[in-house]
């Protein structure tokens, strides 16, 4: 509805509303004229006089009729709200004869005061501009036809009365006109208003509803999603378990030139799937809120280094020299997640190694603690730049660089490999780590990525205990940047371990056999967890038991229970979970259950190593 439409809607409405007060007020103003012109016509006649008595009485007698009609109509409702000021008209104009009658059949000058009275009578129950003027105009009339005709020596004290009468009832009728106008064009306004409020409200909660119903089923898609995520990562992870464990052991046999090359081809290719896995997993957890940092103390020039050292091969392969600077800079101790931190470093310098045909890739470190007066007092800030030689990133491009799936192509950057996750998730790492991720970048001129983040310091205590792991302190964890490391056979020892592997996957079997056999290890493989309990019931105990945790018949969190009840050193066996979900909230609830640890899948042999070696080492202390 347009402005004009709208106003002129909420006029017929007023004049409705008037017109309906009017209608209830009419029906007391009838009775009481009616009542009143009776009591007149009664004592008219012990109280006139003359030859005029007679035409004044009956005058008094029909404007009672009129009143008594009136009101009998409306009580009858013969009479509508729209027809009601109408309807007074015949009514008023009997009370206007009534009362001139008086005058000019008694002669007497003094009865124009009731003349005076009807208009202000006129001004009080009428609510018509025009009813009230047309009454009024009629009144005035036989007011001065009165004065002209009815000789009297206070003819002029009533002509100036008039004056002051007219005015009166005039403005009295404008006040009140104006006032109940008002106070009902208020009223209807308030109450259109009230119920575009409602609509708005009742449209509003229509919203809120529908936003709550979205959010429920986005919140029940979201943990579908987890669960398939759990479950697709687990199904990925076990293969990729065996095939990267197969192929890093052939790589320590003898292989000529030609099968060398396809096991190099098939860890390559075997390695990108298990990044993009990885990938995903994290992009997934980034977006329900899930990926949980691990803060530990460690060197930044650890992590750093071992990143380059990492891919230094690559870059050599392609021509490149990449080149560390600052390390010596970056020895402060911090508390942070070294694995994530890594993992960004790690994906910058990659993508520009990935990303340069010719010349250089140079990571640099700056760090320096925080002052005094700095609200992160107490931290160290840390600021690496990973800059190459490349064709450089253009504005435009720069702008959809962090989204995901995106990979620029043109003069910017060549077709490459990948899922066009890793800035993404560089972005979402940073922002968990309060830091950021940025881009300095012109076309022919190369490319800057720099990643900043301020990180608590470390404690002297906490300092001195990584230190002291130097050199072969490693920052990495299973399942992130160790994966991308070469299968390393130098951590047998012979132990004569006697180990119960419970592992439903053939491959894995295979792969954890010919793992610990480098170790020493006797090995008795089952494929679930109720042949692991029975095994462990019926023969001596073991020394320690590999537990994979998705298993047919029994599982490896059913079965941890089941070990955990027994008595003797049979329930105390240290148990080690081997699975692909390594979620903090599944790592919680392994641990809860009563495993000793978790190593990940796929598995790092000196990973499990260490793992078993921390173990052995507790208990027997």
């Amino acid at each position: 509805m347009d402005p004009d439409q709208e106003i002129s809607e909420i006029e017929t409405q007023v004049q409705h509303g008037l017109n309906s007060i009017y209608l209830r007020h009419l029906s007391k103003i009838s009775l009481v004229m009616f009542l009143y012109y009776s009591f007149i016509s009664v004592s008219h006649l012990f109280i006139l006089e003359g030859d005029g008595w007679y035409w004044i009485f009956v005058s008094s007698v029909v404007a009672a009729l009129a009143g008594g009609a009136l009101h009998m109509m409306i009580r009858l409702e013969r009479i509508s709200a729209k027809n009601s000021q109408i309807a007074f008209v015949p009514a008023g104009f009997c009370v206007i004869i009534a009362v001139f009658a008086h005058v000019f059949f008694s002669q007497n000058l003094l009865q124009l005061t009731n003349g005076g009275l009807i208009m202000f009578a006129i001004a009080f129950v009428t609510l018509s501009p025009w009813i009230f003027g047309g009454l009024f105009a009629v009144s005035s009339g036989f007011y001065w036809l009165a004065l002209l005709y009815v000789p009297s020596a206070d003819t002029m004290h009533f002509a100036f009365m008039y004056v002051a009468v007219s005015a009166l009832a005039i403005l009295c009728f404008a006040l009140r006109y104006r006032t109940l106008y008002s106070t009902e064009r208020l009223l209807i306004s308030n109450r259109s208003k009230a119920a575009k409020l409602s609509e708005a409200t009742r449209q509003i909660q229509e919203n809120i509803d529908e936003v709550r119903a979205a959010a429920a089923a986005a919140e029940r898609a979201n943990a579908t999603k987890d669960v398939f995520l759990a479950n697709t990562t687990h199904e990925l992870r076990t293969p990729l378990t065996g095939v990267l464990g197969m192929m890093d052991f052939l790589t320590g046999t003898d292989l000529d030139a030609d099968q060398r090359q396809a096991v190099d081809a098939a860890q390559f290719s075997a390695r990108t799937l298990l990044v993009v896995v990885n990938d995903l997993l994290d992009i997934a957890k980034l977006d329900a809120g899930k990926l949980e940092l691990k803060p530990e103390p460690f060197l930044p020039s650890l992590v750093i280094s071992q990143v380059v050292d990492l891919l230094k091969a690559k870059a050599e392969a392609k021509g490149l020299e990449l080149s560390v600077h600052g390390l010596k800079r970056a020895e402060i101790a911090v508390v942070g997640d070294p694995v994530r931190i890594g993992q960004i470093v790690l994906n910058l310098t990659d993508n520009a190694i990935k990303f340069t045909d010719e010349g250089e890739v140079i990571v640099a470190v700056k760090m320096r603690e925080n002052d005094d007066t700095s609200a992160l007092k107490g931290h160290a800030n840390l600021h690496i730049t990973v800059q190459d030689s490349g064709p450089g990133i253009s504005a435009e491009d720069q702008k959809r660089l962090f989204t995901r799936f995106e990979q620029l192509d043109g003069t910017a950057v060549h077709s490459a490999e990948g899922a066009g996750l890793g800035l993404s998730i560089c972005l979402g790492l940073a922002a968990r780590m309060d830091g950021r991720v940025a881009v300095d970048s012109e076309m022919g001129m190369g490319s800057s990525f720099s990643l900043d983040v301020d990180l608590p310091i470390a404690t002297e205590e906490e300092a001195r205990k990584i230190r002291q792991q130097e050199p072969g302190y490693s920052i990495v964890r299973p399942n992130t940047l160790s994966e991308l490391l070469s299968f390393d056979q130098t951590v047998s020892n012979g132990e004569g371990l006697k180990v119960l592997l419970a592992e439903d996957n053939a491959v894995n079997q295979l792969l954890v056999k010919k793992i610990t056999a480098g170790f020493g290890w006797d090995l008795t493989v089952v494929g679930n967890g109720e042949e692991a309990i029975f095994r462990i019931e019926d023969n001596d105990p073991f020394d320690l038991v590999l537990m994979d945790i998705r298993m047919p018949k029994m599982d490896g969190v059913q079965a941890i229970e089941r070990i955990r009840s027994m008595k003797g050193r049979k329930g105390k066996v240290p148990v080690v979970a081997l699975t692909a979900n390594t979620g903090k909230d599944q790592e919680a609830l392994y641990l809860e259950k009563g495993m000793s640890a978790i190593v990940g899948k796929p598995i790092d042999p000196s990973a499990l190593k260490s793992v078993v070696n921390d173990l052995l080492a507790k208990s027997s202390g």
